[in-house]
C-alpha cells in the first residue's frame, strides 16, 4: 500500500531527480507497473477498495435475505422483529454477534430503496416485483407538532413562577384541571421540577421509638398546609414521644432549615432539659 508520503517521494525522484522508473521501483521494493501508474495519474491521493473480511454472518445471508423480504409484505403487527430473526438464526447454529444481524438488515433496507428509486416502472409494478404493498411505497411518517392550549398554559407558567417548586399534581389540584393535561403540559415545555439522581444513598438505620417517660425522646416533622389567600406555608412541630404533648412549632413560608431550628428552639425555652 502506498500513502501519500511515499507518493511523493515517488514523483520527486521522477521529475526533479530524474530518476528512471527502474531505479526507483528498486529503491522502494515495489512493481514497476505501480510506480509507472501513479507517475503517469492525476491523483493526489492512492484510492485502494475496501477489504472485506469473511464473517460467520456469510452462509446465513441468503435465509436472512429471505426472511426480511417475507416479512416485508406483511403487517407491522404480524412481523417477526429482528430480535427474534437473530434468536432463529442462533438455533441454526449462528454464533456471531446481534450488531451484525442488524447490520445486515440496514444494508438491505438501502439496497431495497435504491432498486426502488433506480427503476423506471410503476410503482404497482414495482411493488409486485418485490412482493410489497403499495402503501408501503407511499407511506411517508408524519408526526404532527404537540400543540397546547393557552387557557391551560398561561395559568400553570403563572402559577410556577410563583411556587418553582410545585410539581404537576399540586398544580392540577390548586387550578383544577385534569393532572394529565398538566403532566403533558409539563413535558412539552420543560416546566418538569428536576428529580434526584436515582442511585445508592446511605440511610440511618431504623430503631424504634421507644420512651418510658418524658423529655426522653422528642421527635419533629415538615409539613406543608395550605393558609388561603396567603398561599402555602410550612409548619414544623416538636412533640414528646412518651406524653404526645406538642412542646414547640413554628409557621413560615419556605421549608427552610431555620424553620425546624426555630420549632426546636421553642421547645427548649417551654421545656428546658432537667425539669
Amino acid at each position: 500500500m502506498i500513502d501519500v508520503a511515499l507518493l511523493g517521494i515517488i514523483r520527486r525522484w521522477y521529475i526533479r531527480d530524474r530518476i528512471s522508473i527502474r531505479e526507483i521501483a528498486r529503491r522502494l521494493d515495489i512493481s514497476r507497473n505501480t510506480v509507472r501508474r501513479y507517475i503517469r495519474s492525476d491523483v493526489s491521493e492512492p484510492a485502494y477498495p475496501a477489504r472485506r473480511s469473511p464473517s460467520s454472518l456469510d452462509e446465513f445471508t441468503a435465509r436472512l435475505s429471505a426472511w426480511l423480504s417475507a416479512e416485508a409484505v406483511k403487517s407491522r403487527k404480524q412481523r417477526r422483529t429482528l430480535k427474534q430473526m437473530f434468536l432463529d438464526l442462533r438455533e441454526l447454529g449462528y454464533e456471531g454477534s446481534y450488531d451484525r444481524v442488524a447490520a445486515f438488515s440496514r444494508q438491505w433496507k438501502v439496497g431495497q430503496m435504491e432498486r426502488v428509486k433506480s427503476a423506471s416502472k410503476s410503482t404497482s409494478k414495482i411493488c409486485a416485483w418485490f412482493g410489497i404493498a403499495r402503501r408501503s411505497a407511499y407511506y411517508k411518517p408524519v408526526k404532527a407538532e404537540p400543540k397546547v392550549q393557552e387557557r391551560f398554559a398561561e395559568p400553570i407558567r403563572k402559577m410556577i413562577l410563583e411556587e418553582p417548586s410545585f410539581g404537576y399534581r399540586t398544580v392540577a389540584g390548586l387550578l383544577g384541571f385534569n393532572k394529565n393535561t398538566v403532566q403533558r403540559i409539563f413535558q412539552i415545555k420543560g416546566w418538569q421540577v428536576k428529580k434526584r439522581p436515582i442511585g445508592f444513598r446511605p440511610r440511618v438505620k431504623a430503631l424504634p421509638s421507644v420512651a418510658t417517660g418524658p423529655d426522653q425522646r422528642w421527635a419533629t416533622d415538615l409539613c406543608r398546609i395550605w393558609t388561603g389567600r396567603d398561599g402555602w406555608a410550612m409548619l414544623a412541630l416538636v412533640i414528646d414521644c412518651h406524653t404526645r404533648e406538642l412542646l414547640g412549632w413554628h409557621l413560615s413560608r419556605s421549608g427552610k432549615s431555620k424553620t425546624a431550628e426555630s420549632a426546636l428552639e421553642q421547645a427548649l425555652i417551654g421545656n428546658p432539659p432537667g425539669n
